[in-house]
C-alpha cells in the first residue's frame, strides 16, 4: 500500500480585513504565491493609530520584499514620491548639546569584524566627528551625494543599505493598481459581524448594510490596534508593554514643506520627541509624549517646529502573545502597536508578512506551522521592544518629560543583557528576529550617546593595526562620495519630464 503524504489542499479563499498599504500588500502577497486563490480585501474603520498604514517609511527589508512581490523601486521613485533615508540623526538625547548620527549596514564588509570593534571603539564620547567621517553613509548624507547601487558588486556604492519613504496615498495607489491586475478582490463595506465554525475558527465576515457575508478558509487582520478579527478570538491575548515603554500619546502633524534629504531627525525635546521624515512632497512630523503632559505643550512644540493641524492618536503598546490563532492571523499593529519610530511599524508588518509566505497554511492549517509561526512572531515583537526600550536606556538630560515614567521602567532580560555587553564589552549579543543587524543596534546606541568599552578586537590590534583600519575606512567615504552624483541630480535624471 502507498503511505505517501499527499500534497496539502491550498486554502480556497482569504479575506483580508483592512484595505490600507499593509492590507494591499499582504493581498498582494498571497495572491502571488497562491495563484488559484481568491483573494479579497475590506476595509475597516479608521484608526489614527495605525501607523503602519497611515506612515509612509519602512526600513531596508522592505525594500527586498518589494523585490520579491515586483513593486519596483523606481516605480516608487517616479509614482509615489520615494526618496532615499541613509541616515538618522539623534539630537538632544544624552544631553542638551548631544548630537550622533546611525546608518544602516556595517560599512565596507571588505574591513571585516576587526574593523567592526575598532569603529565601536573610535565612536566613545568626544570623538563623534571623526565617527562621521569613518561611516560612507554618513559621508554621503553630509555632503548631499546618492544613487541607489546598480548592481556592480565592485562599486563603492554596492554596500551602501538604505531605507525608503514615501507618499502614502501614491503609494498605496501603486498597490492597489497591482492588485487589480492580479485580479484581486474588493468589497467596499465594513465588517459588521462573524460567524463561527463548529470548532470555533471564523467561518465568514457578516458585512455591513445587509451586504451579505464573505466566506474564507484563511483570514488575515490588518485592521490596526483594534484588532476587528483578533479581538473575536478566544486566546488572543495582549501582551502590553506599559511597563517597557514611557510614551502612549502621538500627534501626526499634516506635511510641511518639501525637503530633499538624505537623512532623517529625531530630536529629544523638553516635551516629548519630535521624528522629522524627509519627503519630496513635504516633510512628516511626529511629536511623542506621556499622557501626563496633555496635547497643548505638544501641539505648540509642533508648530514652532513649522507644522500646523496634527492628528492626535493615544498608543496602548503591547502585542499579541499569539498573533496566529485558529485560522486568524494579525500582522502590523494589529499584531503590535507601538510608538512610530524609524519607520519600525511598517517594517515588522513586513517581516511578520515575509514569515507568513514561508509558513504559508494550507487549507487547514497545521498546528505545528502555526506554532512556529507564533514563535518567531513573539521572538520578532520582543526584540523590536527592546529596541525601542533602547532611546530611553540612553536618557542623560533631567527633566525631559520621560525622565519620571523611564526611572520606573522594567526591562527585560534581554535588554539588560544587550546593555550589558555592549557598555562593558564592546559587542552585541545576536538575537533571532531581531529587526536590525547587531553592528547597526550598537551603531544606534552610539548614536544615542549610550558608550561602550574597547571590543576585544580593538583590544587586541596594534596601534599600527587601527591606523591602518581608520584609513581604509576614510579612503572607502571619500570612495562613494566620489562615485556618486549630487542626489537631486540623480532625481531629476529618473523622474518624468512634463511634457514627455
Amino acid at each position: 500500500m502507498n503511505h505517501a503524504a499527499q500534497p496539502r489542499e491550498l486554502p480556497h479563499a482569504i479575506l483580508v480585513v483592512g484595505d490600507g498599504q499593509v492590507g494591499v500588500l499582504t493581498a498582494i502577497a498571497l495572491r502571488q504565491a497562491l495563484p488559484t486563490t481568491t483573494v479579497t480585501v475590506i476595509p475597516s474603520p479608521a484608526d489614527h493609530a495605525a501607523f503602519a498604514d497611515r506612515i509612509g517609511t519602512a526600513m531596508p527589508f522592505t525594500n527586498r520584499l518589494h523585490d520579491r512581490l515586483g513593486i519596483s523601486e523606481m516605480d516608487l521613485v517616479q509614482r509615489a514620491g520615494a526618496s532615499h533615508r541613509l541616515v538618522t540623526r539623534y539630537r538632544g538625547w544624552a544631553s542638551e548639546t548631544h548630537e550622533g548620527i546611525s546608518g544602516y549596514g556595517s560599512g565596507n564588509p571588505a574591513l571585516g569584524n576587526a574593523f567592526t570593534g575598532h569603529f565601536e571603539a573610535v565612536r566613545s564620547p568626544g570623538q563623534a566627528a571623526e565617527a562621521r567621517i569613518l561611516t560612507p553613509a554618513a559621508a554621503l548624507a553630509a555632503t548631499g551625494r546618492f544613487c541607489p547601487p546598480d548592481g556592480d558588486p565592485n562599486s563603492p556604492l554596492a554596500t551602501i543599505d538604505y531605507a525608503l519613504r514615501w507618499n502614502v496615498a501614491a503609494y498605496r495607489n501603486l498597490l492597489i493598481a497591482k492588485a487589480m491586475q492580479l485580479g484581486i478582490q474588493y468589497a467596499p463595506k465594513f465588517p459588521a459581524d462573524v460567524q463561527y465554525s463548529e470548532r470555533g475558527d471564523i467561518a465568514a465576515v457578516i458585512l455591513d448594510d445587509n451586504a451579505g457575508a464573505i466566506a474564507a478558509d484563511l483570514f488575515i487582520d490588518c485592521s490596526g490596534p483594534m484588532r476587528w478579527l483578533m479581538s473575536r478570538m478566544d486566546g488572543a491575548t495582549l501582551d502590553s508593554w506599559r511597563e517597557n515603554l514611557p510614551c502612549d500619546r502621538v500627534l501626526i502633524a499634516a506635511p510641511g514643506e518639501p525637503v530633499l534629504a538624505l537623512e532623517d531627525r529625531m530630536t529629544l525635546t523638553p516635551h516629548g520627541w519630535l521624528n522629522e521624515i524627509g519627503g519630496r512632497d513635504g516633510v512628516q512630523r511626529i511629536f511623542a509624549f506621556p499622557a501626563s503632559l496633555g496635547s497643548a505643550d505638544a501641539e505648540a512644540h509642533l508648530i514652532r517646529a513649522g507644522a500646523s493641524a496634527a492628528i492626535a492618536a493615544a498608543i496602548h503598546p503591547g502585542a499579541l502573545v499569539r498573533p496566529f490563532v485558529g485560522n486568524v492571523v494579525a500582522l502590523g499593529d494589529a499584531a503590535a502597536s507601538f510608538e512610530p519610530i524609524g519607520g519600525t511599524n511598517l517594517d515588522l508588518a513586513h517581516r511578520q508578512l515575509s514569515l507568513l509566505l514561508e509558513l504559508l497554511p494550507g487549507r487547514n492549517v497545521e498546528p505545528r506551522e502555526r506554532e512556529e509561526y507564533n514563535r518567531r512572531a513573539e521572538l520578532m515583537a520582543s526584540s523590536l521592544r527592546d529596541w525601542l526600550t533602547s532611546h530611553y536606556a540612553a536618557l542623560g538630560m533631567p527633566g525631559t518629560p520621560f525622565t519620571a515614567r523611564v526611572s520606573q521602567l522594567t526591562y527585560s532580560p534581554s535588554f539588560n543583557l544587550l546593555i550589558d555587553m555592549h557598555r562593558r564589552h564592546g559587542r552585541m549579543p545576536f538575537f533571532e528576529e531581531a529587526p536590525v543587524l547587531p553592528s547597526e543596534w550598537s551603531a544606534m546606541l552610539l548614536a544615542l550617546g549610550i558608550s561602550s568599552a574597547p571590543s576585544a578586537h580593538a583590544l587586541a590590534q596594534s596601534a599600527e593595526r587601527n591606523r591602518s583600519l581608520t584609513q581604509q575606512a576614510e579612503n572607502a567615504a571619500r570612495a562613494v562620495v566620489d562615485a556618486a552624483p549630487p542626489y537631486g541630480e540623480w532625481l531629476e535624471s529618473v523622474l518624468p519630464q512634463p511634457g514627455v
